[in-house]
């Protein structure tokens, strides 16, 4: 019996020991690559729209107009631009096109003689340049 014995343990323990010369040794997998947070930039191209109401008021003090109260209306349009930054500063173009729709019509004729036309422009345009500087999101 102890013999038997003997030659178990002597089996086990020379079995948990044994690696064959052509199996590859396992090692700890390898460490998961971790990507950088992405840094916030202003340089890019964007578009846009706005929407709102206007009024204006155009009072004379003609006896020869028609309207002399307040006009308002809708006010609305697109906006398309660029901005590129630098470091910390940011400078960028942008250009939009806006209809109103508010104002007078109509026709007067001034002290001169002459009828001159009260005629209202729906559309108009603006271009202008930019310049800031950024902190994060917020320029």
């Amino acid at each position: 019996m102890k013999k038997i014995l003997l030659a178990s343990v002597a089996l086990f323990g020379f079995a948990g020991a044994a690696a064959a010369a052509d199996l590859p040794v396992r090692s700890a997998p390898p460490a998961p690559i971790i990507a950088a947070a992405p840094i916030f930039t202003w340089t890019g191209f964007y578009v846009g729209v706005n929407a709102g109401f206007g009024w204006s008021n155009d009072d004379f003090d003609s006896v020869d107009l028609a309207d002399e109260d307040d006009d308002g209306g809708f006010v609305g349009g697109a906006q398309v631009g660029y901005n590129y930054q630098i470091g910390s500063f940011v400078v960028g173009l942008e250009g939009d096109i806006q209809y109103a729709d508010f104002g007078s019509e109509g026709a007067f004729v001034g002290t001169d003689g002459v009828t001159y036309d009260l005629d209202r422009s729906d559309w108009f345009g603006t271009v202008r340049a930019r310049a800031g500087v950024a902190f994060d999101r917020a320029l």
